[in-house]
């Protein structure tokens, strides 16, 4: 894990961790009882809930067909993407692990 993803870790775990989708793995989901609280009427969803469900749909619910033929995003990837950048190759560097490993043109979705 690289050090960014441990401090991430860490402070989800001072904000008391609630819940972890799945429950082990590398790529895996963490609520906190606040972001469970978004889920109150009246609340606005956060990205850490719209992860949770894609990650939930992609394990869960999707077909293994399915998966093969769709490549689901973190929410923070827009954020990244459309972050502060000198120029595209510059932007092209904050996001191309992203996808290392999949070639997302040959995907439908």
């Amino acid at each position: 894990l690289s050090k960014r993803r441990i401090s991430n870790i860490k402070a989800v775990e001072k904000k008391e961790m609630t819940l972890r989708f799945p429950k082990t793995g590398t790529d895996t989901i963490l609520l906190t009882q606040h972001d469970i609280n978004r889920l109150n009427p009246g609340e606005f969803l956060n990205d850490s809930i719209v992860d949770f469900y894609l990650k939930y749909l992609q394990i869960r619910i999707l077909t293994d067909e399915q998966r093969k033929r769709v490549h689901i995003f973190s929410s923070f990837f827009a954020t990244k993407l459309r972050g502060e950048a000198r120029n595209e190759d510059e932007r092209y560097e904050k996001i191309k692990k992203w996808t290392k490993g999949v070639n997302i043109f040959e995907k439908d979705y």
